[in-house]
């Protein structure tokens, strides 16, 4: 069910004005308007809270972020052929267009990120757990991207303990980013720490990601995951124990 209010103005003036101005056609998207009535940030809602805070505390860097969004739809207007690349897995053609938007835009974290999962995709490792590290580092203060980083990694398949330690360090730092009251973060901490093989301290986040979820079904059963992990790791030590009391 909607929650939140819903508007239209007359004629779609506010569309023409801001999103074909801006040439965004997906939904949803959010706006900052600053206090000189200039739009300071375009993306995604769930992205807006650290530019929104930049921009009220007015240190908000305009043409830091100018650069970022120009950045942002130039990797748009290059993925359907990156996309069809990595479908065809022609890996080093897609990494080759990857170093040119490097040359042109710098090591942003976007385009990390999708070296990240070029590489990854390709079963290039090595390359990809290099990138891992230097994406963390570029991202440090920005809490969505180490928390992209780090569920990614979680996830995926047969990561290596130290690609976990990269994503234990940036959802860590995104915890702290956050006040340790974003309950998605603290969703990933706790999965980062599961995948570990820490049950407990997996159990500790996910209570405290229920907490700050607002009854996010998926981060609940996530909870209810590790409580019956922690259960039959029990019932385990009890049976070893009962087995080596028989053999004594």
């Amino acid at each position: 069910a909607i929650t939140y209010r819903l508007a239209i103005d007359e004629a779609g003036i506010t569309n023409t004005a801001y999103m074909r101005a801006a040439g965004q056609n997906g939904i949803p998207c959010a706006f900052i308007v600053g206090k000189d009535g200039h739009v300071e940030w375009i993306g995604h809602p769930m992205q807006i809270d650290e530019p929104l805070k930049a921009v009220v505390n007015d240190s908000y860097d305009r043409e830091a972020a100018g650069a970022e969004f120009a950045a942002s739809q130039r990797l748009k207007e290059m993925q359907r052929e990156l996309v069809m690349l990595r479908r065809e897995e022609k890996w080093d053609e897609a990494l080759a267009i990857l170093d040119q938007l490097q040359e042109e835009m710098g090591a942003v974290p976007g385009l990390m990120s999708m070296r990240l999962q070029m590489l990854s995709a390709a079963g290039r490792n090595e390359e990809a757990s290099a990138v891992r590290a230097e994406l963390m580092d570029a991202a440090w203060d920005s809490s969505m991207a180490l928390n992209e980083l780090a569920w990614t990694t979680a996830i995926g398949e047969s990561p290596s303990a130290a690609d976990l330690d990269v994503a234990l360090k940036a959802a860590t730092r995104a915890a702290e980013l956050t006040d340790e009251a974003d309950g998605s973060i603290l969703d990933t901490l706790a999965r980062v720490f599961f995948v570990m093989g820490d049950v407990d301290r997996a159990i500790e986040w996910q209570e405290k990601a229920v907490e700050h979820s607002d009854g996010n079904a998926s981060i609940e059963r996530a909870l209810d995951e590790y409580r019956a992990a922690k259960s039959a790791e029990g019932e385990s030590d009890a049976g070893e124990a009962t087995a080596a009391e028989a053999s004594s």
